[in-house]
């Protein structure tokens, strides 16, 4: 970062004097670049230039000009020093130049101009700079400085040495001299000159360089002087520009001392105006947000930008400038942090009513960044618990960008878990669906299928069963894909793991029972150890009702298939659907499925328990108005005794199976009357 710029012309410097511009207009302007922008008078004028000059800008004030006035000590130097001194080639001859500023040390414009011609060279030296020249300028800066123009020409000099090829042995012999205190004390004794702070904002930054670990040597006054001169000009682009170099480069390495001028000091509010202030200008707003974004690494800064209500400036530089990915980027990543900050960050994210929007147009720009990937799934977790935003991110394509990410990112197990999160919270609820079968239904199975090999966390796994089991439900196609990619073998592989969870159990027996949907499925599942694995859970947990009823449920789907039937039955099956039965038998939904299941398994099963039979009757018995439960109870009490006499006489003579398979019949002749009545005269002939 060089400061000031080659000299003008002669004519240029005419034009400058005889018409009155260039220093103010250039900076209201916001560009500032120019020699005659912001460096000002050079050489000797008189008062009778300096009047008409005032007189041709009413507006301008002198200070902020730097048009000095001119001291008795100017007027003794002669016309022919400042022409000598203005025309010095320092590469030449820097002995010459010197003598002549000692000689006249007393005149603030002759050193003023001195000082201009070594910045100028400064900016490409050809040699390195002797320590003469660092401290004759550090001298000089000491002996005079109320003087604006040797204050802002000194400075340039420093900082223009700094930012050489030359800087690495230049840097540490001004930290010596206390060159950073001469600086910070300029900027704060001419607190409303835009040139010297913007002067000093790039010469702190050139001063500071983590090739020689000076950058380590940053303190919290440092930060302080910046974020003290964007906060005197808040408006001014140059002042912006050249402070924001400065903090990024300050904030890219973290240290205590920064984060406290960062925090303490004003700084996070100096960037927080950058956004607001200057809107439409995308160096300013990438820059401003670099620096919030380095800051976000800390806890503590994250919470200084929620106080300075940054949330939705970032949101407005992403809107601004949709089309700059480095913008875009940096304010997702800072999206992603205020997740991380509890209820107050997530809150902040909700108030952003386009932050979905942002967040999935991002990760769409930007498919093989990483870390835009990792981000954006983490805003949409956060945004995913705002029922108003689950929405925007369903319409918006959310669950696609989420897939992608996750795909991209099989490794990252906080994305993974993430993105499991966003599709539980979009489809728990029933109101969203994708469509049967579309690519998109495909793709949400694989990639949660492939969350659940990739991370073993029970969260991840209990919200990945669950989410299976929901898309499982409402899409055959799915369920069969779930089955191809490997769901089984996983479902089967948590419930084992977390066999001390009643829930885990749960969530497990219900996604089974929905990937049943064919025998090729049934097949696998019973082939995996599905079975036992159901069995062992419902003889676990025998008291728990949600457990109970997912696995009866899983059972009645697998019982479908031959050899499935074989496995529940050798496995000891209906004794554990019995007890079940026994112990909730005020649960209809339970029943009848225990019914549905037996009844297919005692087609093939040669014997059964009088107190098989009792726990049939007695179900029907407790439910009468069933018609689920009276039409299974009935089947079950025909298959179990059709053609096995033995079975056949645990029905004689009982009088509770009489009274209820005569319910059954004149509550639902449709369904029951002529298995009811077969049974009746088999009851009855005792």
């Amino acid at each position: 970062m060089r400061l000031g710029s080659p000299p003008p012309s002669e004519s240029s410097h005419n034009r400058t004097r005889s018409d009155g511009y260039g220093l103010l207009d250039s900076f209201n302007s916001g560009s500032c670049d120019s020699e005659e922008d912001w460096l000002g008078w050079s050489g000797h004028s008189t008062e009778q230039q300096r009047r008409k000059y005032k007189e041709n800008r009413d507006d301008a004030e002198v200070d902020v000009l730097h048009v000095e006035a001119s001291t008795a000590e100017d007027q003794q130097v002669h016309p022919s020093v400042f022409r000598l001194v203005r025309e010095a080639d320092p590469s030449k001859d820097i002995t010459s130049l010197l003598s002549a500023m000692q000689v006249n040390k007393r005149s603030a414009e002759l050193q003023a101009a001195g000082c201009r011609r070594i910045s100028q060279w400064a900016a490409e030296p050809d040699s390195l700079p002797t320590e003469n020249v660092l401290k004759a300028l550090f001298r000089i800066a000491n002996e005079h400085p109320d003087s604006p123009r040797v204050q802002l020409h000194t400075i340039e000099a420093f900082g223009n040495f700094c930012a050489s090829t030359y800087g690495g042995s230049v840097r540490g012999k001004l930290h010596i001299m206390g060159v950073v205190e001469v600086i910070k004390n300029a900027m704060r004794t001419h607190l409303t000159d835009p040139h010297i702070h913007k002067a000093g904002c790039l010469a702190l930054g050139n001063l500071f360089s983590p090739a020689d670990r000076t950058l380590d040597a940053v303190s919290d006054d440092d930060v302080d002087a910046v974020a003290m001169a964007m906060q005197a000009h808040p408006r001014s682009r140059c002042v912006q520009m050249a402070g924001c170099k400065t903090l990024v480069k300050f904030t890219n390495k973290l240290t205590k001392k920064v984060l406290q001028g960062m925090e303490m000091s004003g700084g996070v509010e100096a960037v927080a105006d950058v956004l607001e202030f200057h809107r439409k200008d995308p160096s300013l707003q990438q820059k401003g947000i670099k620096i919030l974004q380095n800051l976000s690494r800390v806890k503590s800064a994250m919470q200084a930008i929620l106080a300075a209500d940054s949330a939705e400036l970032i949101a407005d530089a992403m809107r601004y400038q949709e089309d700059v990915p480095d913008v875009c980027n940096a304010g997702i990543d800072i999206f992603a942090k205020f997740t991380r900050l509890g209820d107050e960050g997530k809150e902040m994210l909700c108030k952003i009513p386009d932050a979905a929007y942002m967040s999935i147009n991002a990760m769409q720009n930007s498919p093989e960044d990483r870390t835009v990937q990792v981000n954006g799934t983490r805003v949409l977790y956060g945004l995913s618990e705002c029922s108003e935003h689950c929405e925007s991110v369903f319409n918006l394509g959310g669950v696609e960008a989420v897939a992608h990410a996750m795909r991209m990112i099989p490794d990252d197990v906080d994305s993974q878990a993430c993105g499991v999160k966003v599709f539980h919270r979009l489809f728990s609820g029933g109101t969203r669906a994708l469509s049967p079968g579309s690519p998109q239904s495909i793709s949400l199975i694989k990639v949660t299928v492939g969350a659940m090999k990739s991370a073993q966390i029970a969260s991840l796994q209990a919200d990945a069963i669950t989410l299976i089991w929901l898309m499982s439900t409402r899409d055959d196609a799915c369920a069969r894909c779930a089955v191809d990619f490997g769901a089984v073998g996983l479902l089967l592989s948590a419930a084992r793991t977390h066999l001390d969870s009643s829930s885990m159990q749960e969530k497990c027996f219900d996604a089974l029972h929905a990937l049943a949907v064919d025998d090729v499925a049934r097949t696998v599942i019973a082939a995996e150890g599905g079975v036992d694995v159901i069995l062992d859970g419902m003889e676990k947990y025998i008291s728990e009702r949600s457990v109970q009823e997912a696995g009866l449920s899983a059972l009645r789907a697998l019982s479908a298939e031959q050899d499935c039937k074989k496995m529940i039955d050798g496995r000891g099956g209906i004794g554990i659907m019995v007890f079940a039965m026994q112990i909730h038998v005020g649960r209809g939904f339970l029943q009848e499925n225990a019914l549905a299941t037996m009844s297919a398994i005692w087609m093939e099963s040669n014997q059964v328990k009088a107190s098989d039979v009792d726990a049939v009757v007695d179900s029907m018995i407790a439910h009468p108005d069933s018609q689920g439960v009276q039409r299974w109870g009935c089947l079950c009490l025909h298959n179990m005794s059709k053609g096995n006499s033995v079975n056949a006489s645990a029905l004689q003579g009982s009088a509770k199976a009489v009274n209820a398979l005569v319910n059954a019949s004149e509550k639902y002749p449709a369904q029951c009357e002529s298995l009811a009545g077969n049974l009746l005269e088999l009851a009855m002939a005792y």
